[in-house]
């Protein structure tokens, strides 16, 4: 057996460093990328709940969910969970 040489050990430990480094970015970029996702398709459903309870084109329902946001300082999406809570409640009554 060769006995181990330090330059070699610490070249491993500094690529093995960097490594992690570029995964844990890699992990918070997808996190956000979900998370704007997930935004984004909440703010497609309440877009359509709209159109369909207030017969509005899709340009019309999100000006209004826009407009919401800037009235009660909020973001769209907090807008938007709102909407879509309303319609969750609001459908359940009609079932009892």
């Amino acid at each position: 057996m060769k006995p181990v040489r330090a330059a070699g050990v610490l070249s491993s430990m500094l690529m093995a460093r960097r490594f992690q480094q570029e995964q844990l970015r890699f992990e918070k970029d997808l996190t956000k990328l979900r998370e704007k996702l997930d935004n984004v398709q909440k703010v497609n459903d309440a877009k359509f709940i709209l159109m369909r309870h207030r017969g509005i084109t899709e340009r019309q329902a999100y000006d209004l969910i826009r407009k919401q946001a800037m009235a009660k300082r909020a973001t769209t999406t907090e807008i938007a969970q709102s909407i879509i809570n309303a319609e969750s409640i609001l459908s359940n009554m009609g079932d009892t």
